[in-house]
């Protein structure tokens, strides 16, 4: 298994736009973050990004929409 020394989560509402990048700690698994300051009605992308002795692990894309204000 690989020695992870940190750990961020990378969002952003376009993939090849600004991201924003938040520490994740502790570093355990599973990996939560709770995000604030969210725009409702909005999809989000977001992958996590670890860093190891060897090099950053760079994970997949995933997405979510936040609810709609109402």
């Amino acid at each position: 298994a690989a020695n992870i020394s940190a750990a961020k989560m990378q969002y952003g509402t376009d993939v090849e736009g600004a991201l924003t990048d938040v520490a994740v700690t502790p570093v355990a698994s599973p990996i939560s973050k709770a995000l604030t300051e969210l725009t409702a009605g909005t999809k989000y992308y977001y992958r996590l990004v670890l860093t190891c002795e060897e090099a950053d692990v760079i994970g997949e894309w995933h997405d979510f929409t936040t609810l709609s204000a109402e």
